[in-house]
Parts: structure tokens; C-alpha cells; sequence
């Protein structure tokens, strides 16, 4: 029974790795984006496939909660956002700076708008933030 249970973990665990595969065309994409946004160097590039890599695989294992627990995914989703984010600008010289500064600017502009409007159709804090979240 003990054998049988432990394989049954052991199937699963290996299905689930497998089922949660990143696409290597998903990593291309988002990596070549943040190429060509920040005008990457080489050395810089290979750091842009290692965050883009990470980004998808951090949402990838949070999939589950978007049903789940809605606020609780939003939630995760912007904190890997935010880490993204931060590790983009460490990577960053100071002449790639303004580019990377001039999309914060635009984010929050997008979110400044969207909770000004939010707050006009009377959205509770609640349901703001959880907008704010959903944001991309």
C-alpha cells in the first residue's frame, strides 16, 4: 500500500513537471521584447532569457490559483511583476535608464487612469486594487 501510494506521488509529480514545460518560444518572445525595448548588449541578453524564463515560470506554477483564489493569483501575478521589474533595472546601464524609466511612467499612468475611473463608478479599495493587480 505504502509502495503503491508513493508511486502514485512520484507519477504525478513527474506528469506535472513535464505538463509545466515553459515553451521556448514564450521565452523568445519575452526576452526579445526587453532586447529590443532597452537596446540589450550580448552579456545583457543572456540575462533578458534568464528573467524572461523565470517571469513564465513563476506565473506558470500560480496558473492554478487563478481560479482558485482570484485575489490571491492578482496578487502574486503583481508581486512577479514587480520582481520582473527590479530585475530588469539591475541589469540596466544608466544609458538604458530613460527607456526603462519612461515605461514605469506609462504603467502608472495606466494605473492612475484606471483607478480615477474606478473610483467614478464607485469601485470599492477592494475591487480598485484587485483591478490595479489585474493590470498588464
Amino acid at each position: 500500500m505504502k509502495h503503491t501510494i508513493l508511486a502514485l506521488l512520484c507519477i504525478g509529480f513527474f506528469a506535472t513537471g513535464q505538463a509545466q514545460e515553459i515553451s521556448k518560444d514564450a521565452i523568445e518572445a519575452t526576452a526579445s521584447q526587453l532586447i529590443a525595448d532597452f537596446q540589450l548588449t550580448p552579456g545583457q541578453e543572456e540575462k533578458a532569457f534568464e528573467i524572461a524564463e523565470r517571469q513564465l515560470k513563476n506565473l506558470q506554477e500560480i496558473q492554478p490559483l487563478e481560479a482558485a483564489d482570484q485575489a490571491l493569483f492578482l496578487q502574486k501575478k503583481n508581486a512577479i511583476r514587480q520582481g520582473t521589474w527590479a530585475s530588469i533595472r539591475q541589469m540596466l546601464t544608466d544609458s538604458q535608464m530613460p527607456a526603462y524609466k519612461a515605461q514605469l511612467v506609462e504603467r502608472r499612468k495606466r494605473e492612475s487612469a484606471l483607478i480615477q475611473q474606478l473610483k467614478k463608478e464607485g469601485a470599492s479599495q477592494k475591487e480598485i486594487q484587485l483591478a490595479v493587480w489585474a493590470l498588464d
